[in-house]
Formats: C-alpha cells, structure tokens, sequence
C-alpha cells in the first residue's frame, strides 16, 4: 500500500508531510482526539470547576487555584452573551468581547490564556476555534 504525502504551504514555502494517511490514524488514539471528542456535560451557560478537567487531556496545566478560582468567581463569567456562531463570522465588536473575557479569566489565580482558552473552546466550540497552548501573542 502506497503512504499519502500531504504538501501544505501554498507553493511558497512548501512542507511535506509523509504518511499523512498513517498520522491520520494514529490521532484516534491521540489525547487531542478524545479532548475534541469530548461533550461537556456541565452547563453551556456557566463555568464551573469540573470544566478544568478536559482540559488535561491537551496538556493543561491546571491545578488547585484554577479549580477554587471557578469555585469562587464562577458565576461572574458571563458565556451567555457570547456568540455562537464561528469565529469567522463575528464582528469586531464580537470578537472584543472574546478577547476581553479570555483576558478576565487569564487573570484568575491559577489560570492563564492557555488554560482560559481551553476552558473556553468546549463551551463555544464552534468560536473558540483556538486554544493557546504556549505563551504567545494573539490577535483576534
């Protein structure tokens, strides 16, 4: 059987990627899979401790001062007025309001963007089409 090569870059800076069709595979058995697979079964609305958990399965490194900071200010992160459509298809002003609530949870002892978008994306999969997995700058 012949190995399907991927060829990604737009002719500009080509990257190969051999056996793609074997990396395919092998992601079902991969953490990220079965983050992404994962259905939440806590409210859409809320964000409450049991939502960290999840997240280890992406390498989050949430710990006890996430979990008491859910328990403490849970209730005063607002998801409902959040858009639930895809990221591509908000405003500016949609997309401040992402912004501004990934950075009031970033804030939260214990959290910080990476945990706060991983948190985030399984309540608004379909907005949070991200997470931030190392200390980076990010431009919504």
């Amino acid at each position: 059987m012949q190995s399907i090569a991927l060829t990604m870059g737009a002719r500009h800076i080509d990257r190969i990627i051999p056996n793609a069709d074997d990396l395919l595979r092998q992601y079902r058995n991969d953490t990220g899979f079965y983050y992404l697979d994962y259905q939440p079964i806590t409210p859409a609305d809320k964000v409450v401790p049991e939502d960290l958990a999840v997240t280890l399965l992406v390498n989050s490194q949430a710990g006890w001062r996430a979990f008491r900071s859910l328990e403490e200010y849970g209730k005063t992160i607002e998801l409902a007025h959040l858009p639930k459509k895809p990221l591509e298809h908000t405003s500016p002003e949609e997309r401040k309001q992402i912004a501004a609530l990934i950075a009031k949870m970033a804030q939260l002892p214990g959290f910080a963007a990476s945990i706060a978008t991983k948190v985030l994306h399984k309540k608004r999969p379909i907005s949070f089409l991200f997470w931030i997995t190392k200390p980076s700058l990010v431009h919504i």
